[in-house]
């Protein structure tokens, strides 16, 4: 039996991660019983296609993701590509997600999304939302899928922005809307 079978909680640094699959794959695979989480990377790229992960945090409840995305035109896709933590993480609770991406307002393709509810999500915060188009789908996936969500922060000065003005204004216009439940706390 494996030491890190019995591992609750853990830091991992990740650095120049071309994708998000070592976090969906790599990491349930050597703590697959971890509770809590946090995790440091930097992304370059998108994943090809929404690939659901074989593999499954089974017990994780609080992750702390700390991600900067590397600019470029892919950077939106990447974003809204961490809806696939929720199929990796069914039994999350708390999801701290400290965002460091470029504004970028382009369309996505939203074709590979389906919409799959989540019932263990409690609590939201999103640091660093400067309005992203992958940001802004992301939020508004988890306010529509996140079914016993009792709080959802969005911030928009985060580590890197002093003012926050354009995710606060983002937020405002396309978030509030979807706020059906008013969970929403836009700081």
């Amino acid at each position: 039996r494996s030491m890190n079978a019995n591992i609750k909680a853990s830091t991992i640094r990740l650095f120049d991660e071309k994708t998000l699959q070592n976090i969906l794959t790599g990491i349930p695979s050597v703590l697959p019983h971890v509770e809590t989480l946090y995790v440091e990377v930097h992304v370059k790229t998108q994943m090809s296609g929404f690939t659901q992960s074989p593999l499954k945090f089974t017990q994780l409840k609080c992750l702390t993701l700390e991600i900067t995305f590397e600019r470029g035109s892919f950077d939106r896709n990447s974003v809204f590509q961490l809806t696939c933590l929720f199929v990796a993480a069914p039994f999350l609770e708390d999801l701290y997600l400290d965002m460091y991406c470029s504004l970028n307002r382009c369309p996505l393709d939203l074709d590979d999304i389906v919409d799959q509810p989540h019932y263990h999500l409690k609590m939201v915060c999103i640091f660093g939302f400067c309005g992203n188009t992958g940001q802004v789908e992301l939020a508004k996936c988890i306010l529509r899928n996140a079914l016993i969500l009792e709080q959802m922060i969005i911030d928009p000065k985060g580590r890197y922005r002093l003012d926050g003005y354009f995710g606060r204004q983002e937020a405002d216009e396309k978030l509030v809307p979807e706020d059906i439940d008013g969970v929403l706390t836009i700081l």
